[in-house]
């Protein structure tokens, strides 16, 4: 950091990496003289806007000698306020130059919504044109980033090149409320610049592409272990292999504040999806007013689009109960399993709504299950709350205010139990016939291929990651439910509507692969096996059940 940066009224300490040297400052009786700064400014401030950055203005400006000055190309500020311009000769400085194995470094910190996310960009000069990398701070990135720097010193150590031009290490910092339309005459470079990284598949920077030095990392040589472990001849082993995947996982991408209902009674909507199904945020936002977690399942430039689809949806972007995590693509399938995983771990709440995102809960669901939750003693017992899914076949709903309206609809065929036409089993075991006339909660009996939404607590099992793509997801879990003794029980007066939509690429594969059946089948026995092993006699029904069916 630089002192002119620092005297600056744009200041941000949290956004600084400082080096504080301890023993000198005991030596100039730091703590007093924060104190006694601190007390003087109150007395004419009588509060600090920024809390302790207010501190740490004061404290420097009266005593700049605190301060070692750096050049200020080590934080290029891009502010209206500042005068970034004479941080550098010239903006061809801050290009890469394709330099046979010279390798340059840049850092930039980026603000979305207020919200400090670091990022570390990484160019590699190569003979033939400059590869560059744009990703989030992460463990995978920083490790490359030592990589890369031990590269540079063995490549000088060497003889390959034999300097490493100090204006190439830079930290470019968008500090500017206006972000990236402030005013610099090279603004338009570093934008294209910094808005060309941020599309650019993170994957990459987890590529092992130079044999460069690293410290030893025990949980990448546990799954190298288990990766050996596996036939690379099995006809299954893509599958097998994915649910030892690592994916980049970014929590929280957009601003979250919650704090649960102090009466132990809140319920989060869990729920998974893709960008092609981005138009059901806003409907599930509107029937449902409690807090929502969703993993979202995305490529880095589609994780722009959509940042840019919420920041441009007033419904959205009025709602800072919904978390939002982003899981990178990387390999061939939907690891469905995994994202609800995610999904599931990130509430805040001691219950929670296992859904999905094509579903539209009725209007009051919400309140109508923090309620169930008291009535059926969720807390002190082992107990999946059933909420009966119907599904529509028209685009255009007029969505059922009432359990009455509801039937009137089916009666009219208009709507339909779901799944009735190609998949009965996974929801008959609700007993729609009964759950007609109900009137109160009643509970049934798990039955093959049983695979309900459900209302559990927050320490209920994960679901089992090896099941990707279409089949078997729920229906697992379910089970495993049901071997751990939870009971189904069916609310009377819930429901949740299904709405169309393209068949996934999923199901297209199952549906024309005979590999991906033969390999879920492999699976779903593989499953039934553990769950033996695991459960013991009690889970032989499964086994039974699975051969009847």
């Amino acid at each position: 950091m630089n002192v002119a940066s620092l005297l600056s009224k744009e200041l941000d300490p949290e956004q600084w990496v400082i080096l504080l040297l301890l023993d000198k400052l005991r030596k100039m009786k730091w703590e007093q003289m924060w104190r006694l700064t601190a007390e003087r400014e109150l007395m004419s401030m009588l509060s600090t806007s920024l809390a302790d950055q207010d501190i740490f203005n004061a404290v420097i400006k009266q005593n700049p000698f605190l301060v070692y000055q750096l050049p200020c190309f080590w934080n290029v500020q891009l502010s209206d306020h500042t005068r970034s311009e004479q941080c550098y000769r010239d903006v061809s400085d801050l290009k890469f130059v394709p330099v046979c194995e010279e390798i340059s470094v840049t850092m930039i910190w980026h603000k979305p919504n207020g919200r400090k996310y670091p990022m570390k960009e990484v160019a590699i000069a190569l003979p033939v044109q400059p590869i560059a990398f744009f990703m989030y701070l992460t463990h995978a990135c920083d490790r490359l980033y030592k990589n890369v720097l031990a590269c540079t010193i063995s490549a000088v150590a060497s003889g390959a090149t034999d300097h490493i031009r100090q204006s190439e290490l830079e930290v470019i910092h968008w500090n500017s409320p206006k972000k990236l339309r402030v005013k610099n005459k090279h603004v338009e470079f570093f934008r294209n610049l910094y808005l060309t990284f941020l599309e650019y598949d993170g994957n990459l920077l987890r590529r092992e592409l130079f044999g460069c030095p690293s410290e030893a990392d025990i949980n990448s040589e546990n799954l190298q272990k288990q990766l050996s472990e596996l036939d690379e001849d099995d006809l299954c082993y893509e599958f097998r292999r994915e649910r030892f995947t690592v994916h980049r996982t970014h929590l929280y991408f957009l601003h979250y504040e919650y704090e649960p209902a102090s009466d132990n009674t809140d319920v989060t909507l869990v729920a998974q999806l893709s960008m092609d199904r981005l138009q059901m945020l806003e409907a599930i936002c509107k029937h449902w007013e409690g807090p929502i977690s969703l993993a979202l399942y995305l490529s880095d430039a589609e994780a722009q689009q959509f940042l840019r689809y919420a920041q441009g949806s007033e419904v959205l972007m009025s709602r800072h109960n919904v978390g939002y995590h982003i899981v990178y693509k990387e390999g061939q399938f939907y690891p469905v399993n995994l994202l609800r995983n995610v999904a599931m771990k990130h509430i805040s709440t001691p219950y929670m709504f296992l859904s999905d995102i094509d579903f539209l809960p009725m209007y009051g669901l919400y309140e109508y299950l923090r309620k169930s939750v008291i009535q059926l003693d969720l807390a002190n017992t082992k107990k999946a709350l059933i909420v009966p899914a119907f599904e529509t076949l028209r685009y255009r709903l007029s969505f059922p205010k009432s359990k009455a309206e509801l039937l009137s609809m089916l009666d009219m065929g208009t709507l339909f139990t779901f799944r009735y036409h190609v998949w009965t089993k996974g929801h008959a075991p609700t007993n729609f016939a009964k759950w007609r006339t109900a009137t109160t909660p009643y509970r049934v009996e798990w039955e093959a291929d049983f695979e309900p939404y459900v209302v559990v607590r927050k320490d209920c099992p994960e679901y089992d990651r090896r099941f990707v793509g279409f089949g078997w997801n729920k229906v697992a879990h379910i089970m495993e439910l049901d071997a751990q003794e939870y009971e189904f029980t069916v609310l009377p007066n819930a429901y949740m509507i299904h709405m169309p939509h393209a068949p996934s690429f999923d199901i297209t594969k199952f549906r024309s692969n005979k590999q991906y059946r033969i390999c879920l089948k492999t699976l779903k026995e593989e499953f039934q096996q553990d769950m033996s092993r695991h459960y013991g006699f009690a889970a032989l029904k499964y086994l039974t059940a699975e051969n009847n069916s």
